[in-house]
């Protein structure tokens, strides 16, 4: 924990510091008479384990492990994966992303956990505001692939957008698929930049 401030009362307190959880950090968190609490600043875990009561996410949230609170509200930033890993929201926990959130999520391949990020929510999920998904080491995904990036109990509302990053030089096209107990990424074209006659090749 560096500079911050957390305290005890009967509203959410705000912690405007950096919380960095190394390998198999174990982190208990309770304000007292508030019920959530309010990062502000920063949290980066590497496949850490947070317990304690509902988080307000409105600075940036990094990592994998587990969270085992009533809630995760995201309206910052949730990056799942360090750099790739799963992201668990434990018994009991539910996600919500509001207009203003963005939840990022990596890949280099398609096995959810080792090659793509995943966010497992063990409750239902409402979601707004953007999915921001970055293609990373060079991978470029073919037409048809599919990503779980979010399961949960149940699915309420849809990302407001759908930023896609493909590397330098290629393109990739996808869209949502909405189920009841995930939300799939299901590429619909990728190439090269300069592939004007869509042949796989640059011309």
């Amino acid at each position: 924990l560096s500079p911050g401030r957390m305290g005890i009362g009967s509203a959410p307190d705000v912690y405007r510091g950096r919380i960095v959880l190394e390998q198999d950090a174990t982190l208990l968190l309770n304000v007292g008479l508030a019920s959530s609490w309010e990062l502000s600043g920063s949290m980066n875990m590497t496949n850490a384990t947070v317990t304690g009561d509902s988080i307000i996410n409105t600075g940036h949230l990094r990592g994998s492990g587990t969270l085992y609170v009533g809630k995760l509200e995201n309206s910052g930033t949730v990056d799942v994966g360090d750099s790739i890993g799963v992201l668990n929201l434990g018994e009991g926990g539910r996600y919500v992303q509001t207009a203003s959130g963005t939840l990022g999520i990596e890949a280099s391949g398609f096995r959810p956990g080792t090659r793509y990020d995943q966010l497992r929510v063990t409750l239902g999920a409402l979601l707004d505001g953007a999915l921001s998904v970055s293609f990373i080491n060079g991978y470029v995904p073919a037409s048809g692939t599919r990503f779980d990036v979010l399961t949960a109990a149940s699915i309420s509302g849809q990302f407001a957008s759908l930023e896609l990053s493909a590397p330098q030089g290629r393109y990739i096209e996808g869209h949502l698929i909405y189920g009841t107990d995930r939300v799939t990424l299901e590429i619909l074209a990728s190439g090269f930049t300069a592939d004007f006659d869509m042949d796989g090749d640059v011309d």
